[in-house]
């Protein structure tokens, strides 16, 4: 009957959507506005000190760099064990190692390479180069042939197709010379010990290991200090939620920046915090900077705040030491559209399952009539009476067990063709 098929259709809509809804992925797609811009300085006497370790691949050659020494006794037979000591005065310090020389000044110093390894011997090529940044914030050493322009340029020494057998240790002297025109700052470079790999057959790629201590030379003059903190944004990427810092160096000195990140908001107790630190930036460099968010809540309003600690490379103490903090401020609202077009869905479909019923009420209204209960009927004998099933009588009289008549009561029939 039409109320049978009406609670039927019912039923099967609230299954499909609640198979809807859990299959549907409530994506967090979102907009974010920025306010309050604003820079707040801090200072303090803490300090600091970093070391770094760097890779590269540029110009159809792929470089596999490292400045770290193998110690791992297993497989030694395949391992790299050389040790670089970058100078003879300087063979026990953890810092990179740090020159500070005036323009057109020079110094000579030693650089020791021990062959650490009880089996093998290495044939090698030996050069300084510059380092570089990319927009990443990785620090990089250039390839031999590149175009040095600063501590690549100026460290006086080239050597090819030396060999080292096992434990011996090599001493090579080099210099550095300043030129006469040099802007003052700090300059990050390396030494450069380029073991000699065979390329692949076609010749189009060259596979080059080289291992690197880096260096620094520190040309006296005005210290400039200069950091933008040019943007924060939020990331509306819904497979993974980011945010977005851009900080770029205008000034001669190398600075290190250590990233919290705090967001505050509608489904947090307490505050959320990300962190992001040692990060480099070499002198004229910018760097982009994403902190994943992967725990933020599907919606809601929050603020999120980005606070940078500056720390500049001290040239006398061969360390990082605090300078100034900087904030910037963000609002940005989470709004899972899917979410709420699923409640739409859901809603469409109950309005729609809504005025079928009043449909279904008003035509069961249109085609029923009361029949009053003689003696000696029963469920069947009235429903013979009229063509139809006894069980949809009990359904539209809301009978209960054992279905007992009396004489006298009053049920309502429907009927598909009532007659007039």
């Amino acid at each position: 009957m039409i109320k049978d098929k009406i609670t039927n259709l019912q039923n099967k809509l609230f299954t499909a959507i609640t198979v809807l809804l859990a299959l549907i992925t409530f994506i967090p797609i979102s907009f974010a506005q920025s306010i309050n811009n604003n820079s707040i300085l801090f200072n303090s006497n803490s300090q600091k000190s970093l070391n770094s370790s760097f890779t590269t691949s540029e110009n159809n050659i792929l470089t596999n760099d490292s400045n770290t020494n193998p110690s791992n006794e297993t497989n030694q037979k395949n391992l790299v064990q050389l040790r670089i000591i970058p100078s003879i005065s300087d063979s026990n310090s953890s810092a990179i190692l740090t020159y500070s020389l005036k323009p057109n000044k020079n110094t000579e110093d030693i650089l020791t390479i021990h062959n650490e390894s009880d089996y093998n011997s290495y044939t090698f090529n030996l050069y300084a180069v510059d380092a570089a940044q990319n927009k990443r914030g990785d620090i990089y050493y250039k390839l031999a042939n590149q175009e040095q322009n600063a501590i690549g340029s100026w460290t006086n020494f080239n050597k090819k197709g030396l060999k080292i057998f096992p434990n011996q240790t090599l001493r090579i002297p080099y210099s550095i010379h300043i030129p006469q025109k040099i802007t003052p700052g700090t300059y990050q470079g390396g030494f450069v010990v380029e073991l000699q790999n065979s390329s692949n057959e076609d010749n189009q790629i060259k596979v080059v290991s080289r291992i690197i201590t880096p260096f620094r030379v520190t040309i006296p003059g005005r210290k400039f200090i200069e950091l933008d903190f040019k943007n924060f944004e939020y990331n509306k990427n819904p497979k993974e939620p980011l945010f977005n810092i851009s900080l770029s160096n205008s000034g001669n000195v190398i600075l290190k920046a250590d990233i919290d990140l705090e967001i505050k908001g509608t489904l947090f107790k307490e505050p959320y915090k990300a962190s992001s630190n040692e990060n480099i930036l070499l002198p004229d460099s910018s760097i982009n900077k994403n902190i994943s968010t992967q725990k933020l809540p599907f919606l809601g309003k929050y603020q999120a705040s980005a606070i940078v600690n500056l720390y500049q490379f001290d040239t006398n103490k061969n360390e990082y030491i605090y300078y100034q903090t900087l904030q910037k401020d963000i609002e940005f609202t989470i709004i899972p559209y899917s979410f709420l077009i699923c409640l739409l869905v859901l809603a469409i479909f109950i309005i729609f399952i809504a005025v079928k019923r009043q449909k279904c009420l008003k035509k069961i209204k249109e085609n029923s009539f009361t029949h009053i209960v003689a003696k000696g009927e029963t469920l069947t004998s009235i429903a013979n009476l009229y063509k139809i099933n006894w069980r949809t009588i009990v359904r539209l009289n809301k009978f209960k067990k054992p279905y007992t008549l009396r004489v006298g009561k009053k049920l309502t029939i429907f009927v598909k063709n009532k007659k007039k």
